[in-house]
């Protein structure tokens, strides 16, 4: 059995589908550069990424267009065709046992800074200092007696 192990960027969101057995199916497309013995700096590899059950969900719910992933997957399937100038091309895609997450959400990291910002204003609240106006109450110095 083949193991291929790839790191790429999405090309774009990833599209999750149910299948007639009731399993969660996510496909993403991965764009490698084609660095390699017979690949010319610079080209570039499209992959088609499959996942199910729960790694699709957490596919689905994590990646966005733009995040680098590594992919780690089963022997790959090629799905030649003709393009429309009629040149000979094909498709790869590959069932994955594991997708590493490269990089950050956008969404994750918004809201990362928007929970420190609060973190910093509840901390700047509670140093500073309280001012009483008088409305009946008379500030106590000594300690209380229970």
């Amino acid at each position: 059995m083949i193991h291929l192990y790839m790191t790429g960027n999405l090309t774009r969101n990833p599209e999750t589908r149910t299948t007639k057995a009731g399993k969660t199916c996510c496909r993403f497309t991965i764009a490698c550069d084609g660095r390699g013995a017979y690949k010319q700096e610079g080209d570039v590899v499209y992959i088609t990424v499959v996942t199910f059950d729960n790694l699709a969900r957490a596919c689905q719910e994590w990646l966005e267009k733009g995040m680098k992933v590594s992919v780690h997957g089963r022997e790959p399937n090629l799905h030649p065709y003709l393009g429309k100038d009629g040149t000979p091309k094909a498709t790869i895609d590959f069932i994955a046992d594991e997708v590493e997450f490269l990089t950050k959400r956008s969404a994750q990291v918004r809201n990362e800074e928007r929970m420190d910002a609060q973190r910093e204003a509840a901390a700047a609240m509670v140093d500073a200092p309280v001012e009483y106006e008088d409305e009946g109450f008379v500030p106590v110095d000594e300690a209380l007696p229970f």
